[in-house]
């Protein structure tokens, strides 16, 4: 935060670029508070491990001290995401063992960066009385004893969950604005989200076919900078394709190629269709949100048609962790009746990416399950963990659609 101001302000300086008090203001009171929770989550060790977190310190312990990737590094790095193994890697820096405070700061900036742009959103659609329902609605999106938990459980997870978060929110305030200047944030989010987990690039195509195709917003400007998201995903895939193992339970070689190619396929789609228009491409690109669904139904079918014992359980038991399980304590429920009241009010604008994106994930998370072991109900279990990264996206949406409808005195 302290850098954050002193670049700042040299850039406003030698761009003679007047800077606003009240911009200033939040950004120092931002910093101030961030340090100040900060000091206080970094005194004492409360981050909590696993067998995959200690994995993931190990690896990050192991690559700090060889100062790379060891011939052998690959191949164990198959099973995880390699971001949160890098930035485990930083303890080189620090005295310590792991770095057990890197877990609570993500989870402060995750629940600050939620605030921020739910403000912004609600700012945007011209609801002027609107900090406390901000304020509310975020102490409620992450108070779920599942995020709580996480907010100290060295995992993928949360991270994956924060920058979905950022990319798709501040990919609908520039798409709602039609303001390009924030997009650089939202694709380095979209890389990060690539790297964190291994369905990583998947998952980030899925989002960004539903953000960027039906945009109105310049392709042109659009494309380089998605490319070089999907080329830095890519090339690490195809790093680890070389190192991992071909009977992995996991990440083999051939899925290694299919996970660099996606998000590669992916951005030329996008290049193309920006350097020429062309009739029946943009009609597929106003459908995308419908292809989505019709494709991921069929999928579901096709699953359930090949191996249903194995998703049919899986199912059941994903649905015993969110909604039976002590596990959650709320928030699915909360989430499935506003979705159907939802039903009867005007939606917010451009909003497949969320109506359509949260349900899509499901289902993928569902389709996950056939090239692995099956789901389980218990606290560890994946597809509990992997919906997380849903949670943000949902009361965003929810925030967007129910709480201009709330009386606004300075409106009447």
């Amino acid at each position: 935060g302290a850098l954050a101001l002193v670049l700042a302000s040299v850039w406003a300086r030698r761009k003679r670029a007047p800077i606003d008090p009240d911009a200033q203001r939040i950004l120092v009171g931002w910093t101030i508070g961030c340090a100040v929770v900060g000091v206080a989550l970094t005194r004492v060790p409360l981050a909590f491990m696993s067998y995959d977190s200690h994995f993931i310190v190990m690896m990050g312990g192991t690559i700090a001290q060889d100062g790379g990737f060891a011939p052998d590094m690959l191949a164990r790095l198959g099973d995880y995401g390699i971001f949160t193994v890098l930035a485990q890697s930083l303890v080189g820096m620090t005295p310590e063992s792991y770095l057990w405070a890197l877990t609570p700061m993500i989870a402060v900036s995750t629940i600050a960066t939620f605030a921020v742009m739910l403000d912004h959103g609600l700012a945007e659609l011209g609801v002027r009385r609107r900090h406390v329902w901000v304020a509310l609605l975020t102490a409620a999106t992450f108070s779920s004893f599942m995020l709580v938990r996480h907010a100290f459980y060295i995992q993928t997870n949360l991270g994956t969950a924060a920058y979905l978060f950022v990319f798709c929110s501040v990919f609908w305030w520039s798409e709602t604005t039609g303001k390009t200047d924030a997009l650089p944030i939202a694709f380095l989010a979209l890389f990060a989200v690539g790297l964190h987990r291994i369905e990583g690039p998947a998952v980030g195509v899925l989002f960004a076919i539903l953000a960027i195709l039906p945009s109105r917003l310049p392709r042109k400007q659009i494309a380089p900078q998605l490319a070089l998201s999907a080329l830095a995903i890519a090339g690490w895939y195809l790093l680890l394709a070389r190192g991992v193992s071909a009977d992995s339970e996991f990440l083999t070689p051939n899925k290694c190629l299919l996970m660099a190619s996606i998000p590669v396929v992916f951005a030329a789609y996008v290049a193309l269709t920006g350097w020429a228009r062309i009739g029946f491409l943009a009609r597929i690109d106003r459908a995308a949100p419908l292809i989505v669904v019709v494709v991921l139904v069929l999928a579901l079918i096709g699953g359930f048609a090949v191996r249903y014992e194995l998703m049919a359980g899986s199912f059941h038991a994903w649905r015993a962790c969110l909604l039976w399980a002590p596990y959650w304590q709320g928030p699915w429920e909360a989430i499935i009746a506003l979705g159907l009241l939802g039903l009867l009010v005007p939606a917010a604008p451009h909003r497949a990416l969320f109506v359509v994106g949260v349900p899509a994930y499901f289902a993928v998370i569902l389709l996950l399950v056939l090239g692995r072991t099956p789901y389980y109900v218990g606290l560890g279990d994946s597809a509990s963990r992997m919906a997380i990264h849903l949670v943000p996206l949902a009361f965003f949406y929810f925030g967007l659609k129910f709480i201009p409808l709330l009386p606004d005195r300075a409106k009447s």
